[in-house]
């Protein structure tokens, strides 16, 4: 019985050719923006999980504005008095930190050598973000000029 309904729903598809064509087109185009719609949102279900208190951290960004006020871009380049301002201005800010954009550099070590990202930030970080150290500790971290912090992966 099943291998006769599916002989006559295979001659069906190859006699009405546009119908099939458009059923097949719709079926491609919802599964497409499914599967989309489906990674957007496991992208944002994971998005900063890895921080314990990712809740109450916030990023500020600051709009570029052209000659006649309008939005151009928004970034994270922010003026370096704005973090300390900020502090003063608002009792609900526990702490604040500034971070300079992802920059890549090269680490040699003798004939070994990586590309590694890296960025610059201010010694507070570590009271906002919980990194756990192979070697070191928060308390410690930026006491030392030339200091450095290394993930386990980066090490």
């Amino acid at each position: 019985m099943e291998k006769i309904s599916f002989k006559i729903a295979w001659r069906s598809l190859f006699k009405n050719k546009r119908f099939t064509l458009i059923n097949l087109g719709g079926l491609a185009i919802g599964l497409a923006s499914s599967l989309l719609l489906l990674i957007y949102v496991a992208n944002e279900w994971k998005f900063n999980s890895q921080y314990n208190d990712a809740e109450n951290i916030f990023e500020v960004k600051a709009n570029q504005l052209n000659d006649v006020q309008e939005i151009v871009s928004t970034g994270d380049l922010t003026p370096n008095t704005l973090a300390p301002t900020m502090k003063s201005e608002f009792s609900a800010i526990q702490e604040i930190a500034k971070i300079t954009g992802v920059d890549q550099m090269l680490i040699v070590n003798g004939n070994a050598g990586i590309k590694a990202q890296n960025r610059f930030a201010d010694a507070d970080i570590l009271k906002i973000l919980r990194y756990k150290f192979i070697d070191g500790s928060s308390e410690t971290a930026f006491k030392q000029p030339n200091s450095i912090i290394l993930t386990r992966r980066t090490a």
